[in-house]
């Protein structure tokens, strides 16, 4: 009887990881198409909460295979996409633009300066620190953390090991002096796994129900590692949007002020490409929106990296808890160029009439202003993680 359960759940995981990576492909192809439609416009690209990747809600609990009374197992996906470039690169942020966001997330003044530097001195390649050139990071950490125990300490030297290059994971953080399990995940409640994926895209740009900015999410909301930098000011949060504004030397309160008005200007809860800045001239014209100045932040409208969450989910029984597989993949979309090949030219008349999946019908993409140039829509992945 154990052999034969075994072998059920086994089976069922099976089947909970194949419905996720059916998330997976819908999601991809939904990034691949968005893709496709810019490129086929006239107007100059720019991506935005609106765009069909990001209506998240279409796709909770979409069916694979549904129950009957042969088959009673009921599998669905869910799958939500979230876009690398709305954050803040935790590898190419200045210190002013930490402080902003940590200043943002209710962190005192000094206390933010003190967090943002030690986040600095941990991928900086030197040994010095930041508050204090004169001692060695190690050494100045240490006695920090030294402090802040009120001199209880365990046996041996208080150790604090800099890692000296860049963050690999955002989770790295912790180990940072200052970053507090708290101030990393937020304050949010426990949640199922479902419900966390099932979180909508546009919900990560409001204020909270019934609180601040920034009071139930922490810093692992508004980082990355994967980005090129760039910020998305169609699809940041108002945290992020805020982080610039008052790395830019505004008060915390003001740049709140300013990233809702951006977020306003843009359809707020509801996200719509007619109200998408189209150029960065636009976002800046509508909002009123500071130079980044001392922020360093660069900015855009447009979206490269993607974070694609899947979750595929087996329920044996109407009554019986569910089978659960999650698949989290790390993507670049792109499109490769090409000179327009006259022999495929020629042959278009041949293939314009074959269903999308027909070979070659993906690279028959001219946009109007570059006729000599033919374009191949990728999503390439950099990271694959399953639970």
């Amino acid at each position: 009887i154990l052999d034969s359960k075994l072998a059920s759940l086994q089976k069922q995981d099976m089947q909970a990881f194949h419905a996720a990576r059916v998330g997976l492909a819908r999601a991809t192809v939904d990034l691949t198409n968005d893709l496709i439609v810019d490129l086929s416009q006239e107007t100059s690209q720019f991506d935005c909460l609106g765009d069909i990747w990001a209506d998240d809600r279409k796709l909770v609990d979409v069916p694979v295979v549904k129950p009957d009374r042969d088959n009673p197992e009921a599998v669905a996906f869910t799958v939500l996409v979230e876009d690398e470039d709305s954050k803040i690169n935790l590898n190419l942020a200045r210190p002013e633009m930490l402080t902003g966001l940590l200043r943002v997330l209710g962190v005192e003044e000094e206390k933010a300066k003190e967090i943002a530097l030690a986040i600095v001195d941990w991928r900086d390649p030197d040994l010095v620190s930041g508050p204090n050139p004169a001692v060695r990071e190690s050494e100045y950490y240490a006695s920090k953390q030294l402090e802040e125990s009120h001199g209880r300490r365990r046996e041996g030297p208080p150790v604090y090991m800099s890692k000296n290059d860049n963050f690999t994971t955002l989770e790295e953080l912790l180990d940072v002096y200052g970053v507090t399990p708290e101030l990393f995940f937020g304050k949010e409640t426990r949640r199922s796994r479902k419900s966390r994926i099932q979180a909508s895209a546009r919900d990560r740009v409001q204020r909270p129900e019934g609180g601040t900015v920034g009071q139930r999410r922490g810093l692992r909301d508004f980082l990355t590692v994967w980005s090129d930098g760039s910020i998305n000011v169609n699809t940041a949060p108002v945290e992020v949007l805020a982080a610039i504004a008052a790395g830019a030397g505004r008060a915390p309160e003001d740049a709140i002020g300013l990233a809702e008005t951006a977020v306003s200007q843009r359809g707020g809860d509801r996200p719509d490409t007619n109200n998408a800045f189209r150029q960065l001239a636009d976002f800046q014209k509508n909002t009123g929106f500071p130079a980044v100045g001392q922020s360093g932040a660069r900015l855009t409208v447009i979206s490269t990296t993607f974070q694609i969450t899947a979750l595929g989910t087996v329920r044996p029984s109407k009554d019986a808890r569910p089978i659960e597989h999650s698949v989290r993949v790390v993507v670049r979309r792109q499109a490769d160029r090409y000179p327009v090949n006259p022999l495929v030219d020629d042959m278009r008349g041949i293939w314009k009439d074959l269903p999308p999946g027909a070979p070659y019908y993906k690279k028959i993409r001219v946009r109007p202003a570059e006729p000599n140039t033919t374009y191949d829509p990728v999503i390439r992945p950099l990271q694959w993680v399953e639970w």
